[in-house]
């Protein structure tokens, strides 16, 4: 039980939830801003082809980064992290940022596949959001990963 309420608080207590609101806020009382870059997308052919690649680069270095969060010391033991006993709650944000990632990941590719028939206001929301979050994510991730090496070096 304590399990699942550690979860539900990573999922709506996160910046990257409050990077999906402020769109959704952007949306609703400044679309004219959001129909122009959606508009963008959908006359340039160039831009829609390589912007969205910037969620999947993103994601891809939050993957990469992820294993340095779940095992951050190369040359000794990590025995003490994997003893720790919240070391479960690394692994469900680790599991979580990866879900937010292939999420962001398919939004990308969704621009790419339907970038013609979707409204313009909605080809930037997921533009924005899949890049917002992604970067994020793989910002955290990082971050996360340099303190616990930090923290692990410190106590061994």
């Amino acid at each position: 039980m304590k399990r699942l309420l550690d979860i539900n608080r990573m999922i709506f207590i996160a910046p990257e939830l409050v990077l999906i609101f402020f769109i959704v806020l952007l949306n609703l009382y400044a679309s004219k801003y959001l129909i122009m870059l959606g508009t963008q997308f959908q006359a340039n052919d160039e831009i829609w082809k390589f912007l969205p690649t910037l969620p999947i680069l993103f994601s891809g270095f939050a993957f990469k980064a992820s294993s340095k969060l779940r095992a951050p010391l190369d040359s000794a033991s990590n025995k003490i992290l994997y003893e720790w006993p919240l070391y479960h709650m690394i692994t469900d944000r680790v599991m979580l940022s990866k879900v937010y990632c292939l999420v962001c990941c398919a939004g990308a590719i969704s621009i790419w596949l339907f970038c013609k028939q979707l409204p313009a206001s909605f080809i930037a929301s997921i533009f924005l959001v899949s890049t917002l979050v992604s970067g994020a994510t793989a910002l955290l991730i990082h971050e996360a990963s340099q303190k616990l090496r930090e923290v692990i070096e410190l106590n061994t």
